[in-house]
């Protein structure tokens, strides 16, 4: 025990003067960007300079107060330094406060990796953020944050592994500032849409923006719903979790499992209503002996042909499939004929060594003449 304490005493010693250069770099940098007659100059430089101090409980209420200084001196260097100290903070009030006193963007505004660096005017400090011309900023890949009576994300997401691997892509959450002080942290969609019986949100969003205008990502027109996280009301010190609209990850996994078993069900009755109502009308048009037969892969010597396009093979997942496609009106010394021929679907099974009696139907007069 003596020994471990000296080791302990020893590395307080070695660590102290390491602390203070490390603190000593830091005020450099900053004193040198303060004294320009252009800091904006040091923008490209702000991110490599000051990140390996934003966790310091010293070094970051030093660059706090470098912040406020710049706040008032130039809104470029303290929008870099401000969001850079967001990315690092797990406190709500912390990161409201500090967005709040960032000077307005009035313009959208992301970091596309795919632009060359002249194009990132933050110099790389806004990587994981997005501007709204409205004042909203969105800060992507959040790590948790520390919200009393919040029973945090891995709650939820170890037993709905799907929310996060189907829904959200793996991505982290984010946190969303709005000036009017409702801010969000934890997953999206867009307003008003809706979140379906396998508890998915139809519209994720979770993306920065992208040239491709794809789907799930931040664009400057939209609007957002929490489906997960907390609700971060500033206007009355309000900070109400939500998972899926319940107040605990418990009553989510509940209603999941409860709307589940319901839209199993609700399946199984549709799907049996689908089959049966083609059942009645197949065999109504083309007689019980054609829909049996086509029901099995099977086809016969005066079979009628309508059958062959209009029966549908009913996936588990609801879609149909067609068992034979029309290949066109042929002509041979008998005269004219029709070729059908399996589908997509069939050539899959012959893939998986399923052999079939055909390969080509051959129809006559609307009715199946023969095959090989």
């Amino acid at each position: 025990m003596k020994r471990f304490i000296q080791n302990i005493l020893v590395l307080i010693l070695v660590l102290i003067p390491y602390m203070g250069m490390a603190q000593s770099n830091l005020q450099n940098f900053l004193d040198i960007m303060k004294s320009s007659p252009n800091p904006e100059s040091y923008v490209p430089q702000i991110k490599q300079e000051i990140s390996p101090y934003l966790k310091g409980p010293g070094t970051r209420k030093t660059l706090k107060e470098t912040f406020q200084y710049f706040t008032e001196k130039n809104g470029k260097v303290a929008t870099c330094i401000g969001y850079l100290l967001c990315q690092t903070s797990k406190k709500p009030q912390e990161l409201y406060d500090i967005i709040k006193q960032i000077p307005a963007h009035n313009k959208f505004y992301y970091y596309n990796e795919n632009f060359s660096d002249d194009r990132d005017v933050y110099g790389g400090c806004l990587k994981n953020v997005i501007l709204f011309s409205d004042g909203r900023a969105a800060i992507l890949d959040m790590s948790e944050i520390d919200v009393d009576n919040y029973d945090n994300l891995a709650s939820l997401t170890s037993r709905m592994p799907e929310f996060i691997a189907d829904f959200y892509n793996e991505s982290k959450p984010v946190f969303l500032y709005n000036p009017s002080g409702k801010c969000m942290f934890g997953y999206l969609k867009e307003k008003g849409s809706k979140i379906n019986m396998r508890m998915c949100p139809e519209e994720s969003v979770y993306e920065r923006p992208a040239d491709d205008n794809r789907l799930h990502q931040f664009k400057d027109n939209l609007q957002y719903d929490l489906v997960a996280g907390v609700n971060l009301d500033f206007t009355n010190e309000s900070f109400k979790p939500t998972y899926y609209g319940f107040n605990t990850a418990d009553e989510a996994i509940a209603a999941k499992g409860q709307m589940k078993e319901e839209a199993a069900k609700q399946y199984v009755a549709a799907l049996t209503k689908l089959l049966n109502a083609q059942k009645a009308a197949l065999t109504k048009k083309y007689g019980v002996k054609a829909f049996n037969a086509i029901k099995q892969g099977k086809i016969y010597v005066g079979m009628p042909a309508g059958i062959l396009t209009e029966y549908k093979e009913i996936q588990e997942d609801g879609t149909s499939v067609q068992l034979f496609d029309f290949k066109g009106t042929f002509r041979d010394k008998a005269g004219f004929y029709n070729l059908y021929e399996p589908s997509g679907i069939f050539q899959l099974f012959k893939e998986l060594g399923v052999s079939l009696d055909y390969n080509k139907i051959f129809v006559k007069n609307k009715k199946v003449v023969g095959w090989r």
